[in-house]
């Protein structure tokens, strides 16, 4: 499974990792509390430990049909404009799809094996704070474990199967 450690911009620790059950990684620069947290970078730093291996994406079905014939996913055209792959957790996936493909249809649930992703996945802290899931590099299909079409409900809200976190 993947975990996290994360510094904050400035090169000040971030006590985020402590208050989730994270423990420091020793070793490295920058002390905070009674170990060691990477400093050298302004993001998370993805090692071994304890955060989802599943990661979900939603794109347009268009998209992944293109992926599928090429073999990877290069994302969508705001996954461009931000320079990652925006994926999302279980717990995270839902209000992803309410607050940015509202009452959209055509569209593809992809779940991912996150430590398919090795080094070019990092947990960077997004929306409410929360840490999700971004993607420095195109998506190879072999990390895909599924994708499904992600239809809507009478109510236009989209109607997810059962998620492995």
């Amino acid at each position: 499974m993947t975990s996290i450690l994360h510094c904050s911009a400035d090169r000040r620790p971030n006590p985020a990792p402590l208050r989730m059950g994270l423990v420091p990684w020793p070793g490295l620069t920058g002390a905070y509390g009674s170990g060691q947290w990477r400093t050298e970078a302004a993001f998370l730093t993805p090692i071994r430990g304890r955060v989802s291996t599943t990661i979900y994406k939603i794109c347009e079905s268009a998209l992944w049909r293109e992926a599928e014939r090429t073999g990877l996913f290069r994302g969508a055209p705001i996954d461009a404009h931000d320079g990652f792959i925006h994926f999302s957790t279980a717990a995270q996936v839902s209000e992803t799809a309410a607050k940015h493909f509202a009452g959209a249809d055509d569209l593809m649930l992809i779940a991912v094996d996150a430590d398919a992703l090795a080094d070019t996945l990092r947990w960077e802290v997004s929306r409410g704070g929360d840490l999700f899931p971004h993607l420095y590099g195109a998506l190879p299909r072999a990390a895909v474990l599924w994708a499904q079409p992600l239809p809507l409900g009478p109510d236009r809200h989209h109607v997810f199967p059962e998620l492995v976190p």
